[in-house]
């Protein structure tokens, strides 16, 4: 018998997929010979391997978020120094113009 005799579960965190199951399933009324229904369990398992693959492998982990907000932090230093850096620079200029002005 095609059919095997321990459950492939296959699971992706949150997406699991009994294969036992569903060929069981497929068989029961003899809609599919149990040929059939293991190449129709290893397609559909091989689509949700594919799908969650692609879908999920560029997903985000709580350390490359960690990562992302310690550069933002930096940017946003060097951004307020380079701020105050130019306000104090107008400033100089702007009172050196009217330095000269008065004088």
């Amino acid at each position: 018998m095609l059919i095997r005799s321990i459950r492939e579960v296959s699971f992706h965190g949150w997406l699991a997929f009994d294969r036992l199951s569903y060929v069981k399933k497929l068989t029961e009324d003899d809609n599919f010979t149990p040929k059939q229904a293991e190449h129709a369990a290893d397609a559909l398992k091989s689509a949700f391997d594919e799908f969650i693959e692609s879908r999920f492998t560029d997903l985000a982990s709580k350390r490359d978020i960690k990562d992302l907000e310690v550069k933002l932090a930096e940017t946003r230093a060097d951004l307020i120094r380079w701020v105050v850096g130019v306000g104090f620079l107008q400033i100089t200029l702007i009172t050196a113009l009217l330095l000269k002005l008065i004088s």
